[in-house]
Parts: C-alpha cells; sequence; structure tokens
C-alpha cells in the first residue's frame, strides 16, 4: 500500500470519527439543576431547580451518597425548559456529603451536591461525614444506544486504521 493511500485512509479515520463523536458530545450541553439549602437536615424539605432542560421531559430525583441511595420523586419540566419543586430528605439519612441527580428516560443525568446533617442539627454547626466503609458503592455504568454506537465506531475506526497501517 502506498504512502498516499496510507495517509488518506488516516485522514479519513480521522474525520470521520469527529463526525461521529462531535455531535454526539454537544448534544449533552445546557442542563442543569440545583438545591436550596445547599445545607440541609435529614427529614428537612429541599427546593430543586432545574433549567435549560427538555420541555416535557419526566425526570426522576434520586439522592446518592457512598451507601445509600433514596429516591426523592418524579418531577416533569415544563414548557419554559425548567422546574421548581420541593422535596423531603428521608428522616434516615446520615450526616455526610451527598449527590442529588435528576435522571430522564433517555439516561441524561445532571446532578448536583447537598449536605446532610443529622436530623434536628441547626446549619450552624459543623458537618461530619458518614464513616468510611468496606461495603463496595454502587456506581450507574448504564449506557445509551448513541454511546454504544460511537464507541463501536471509534473501535472499527482504530481497526480499520491499525490493519492499513500494519499492510
Amino acid at each position: 500500500m502506498n504512502k498516499y493511500w496510507q495517509g488518506f485512509v488516516f485522514v479519513s479515520a480521522v474525520l470521520l470519527s469527529l463526525f461521529v463523536a462531535l455531535p454526539a458530545a454537544q448534544a449533552h450541553g445546557g442542563g442543569a439543576i440545583s438545591v436550596q439549602p445547599a445545607v440541609a437536615a435529614a427529614g428537612s424539605e429541599i427546593q430543586l431547580t432545574g433549567s435549560e432542560l427538555e420541555a416535557g421531559s419526566e425526570l426522576v430525583i434520586t439522592l446518592s451518597g457512598l451507601s445509600y441511595q433514596a429516591e426523592l420523586g418524579t418531577v416533569t419540566v415544563s414548557s419554559e425548559e425548567s422546574f421548581q419543586e420541593t422535596f423531603k430528605l428521608p428522616a434516615d439519612t446520615k450526616p455526610g456529603v451527598y449527590q442529588i441527580q435528576a435522571t430522564s428516560e433517555d439516561g441524561d443525568t445532571y446532578t448536583t451536591e447537598i449536605t446532610v446533617e443529622a436530623a434536628g442539627a441547626s446549619t450552624d454547626e459543623s458537618v461530619h461525614a458518614a464513616e468510611p466503609s468496606a461495603e463496595p458503592m454502587q456506581l450507574d455504568r448504564s449506557r445509551s444506544g448513541l454511546e454504544w454506537g460511537v464507541i463501536l465506531a471509534a473501535l472499527v475506526i482504530s481497526g480499520g486504521v491499525g490493519l492499513a497501517l500494519i499492510r
């Protein structure tokens, strides 16, 4: 195989991978959620706000920590691409730093952090993190069809370029 053909294959593979991967990377920009107050006691109410989200989509709201996960409820995004909803933290939530996740039906996840204090604690007191444990952390590692398609395309292109360079 001559050097011009190898160069053509390499440049084509790079352009194709950018063409496939770039729209997928840009599709997940914009949306955000926030929580008030940022420090709350277990069992208290929090206000969750979302903006720049897909109108009409339903989001499942969860509270996740190292060894704790609870579903707080669901919310539907308004036609203005936002929502504002009040949720109650579970009373059995141990003090520590947690993530609040809003996950859409198609797998998009928006995240913010909240510090949970013991029930009845004042928000002015110092927060003590939960004790470390040997229990494995459960991570959601599911992938959407688009992500698997991008991964597969990158593997095929890499394999093709590798074969072309070997010859």
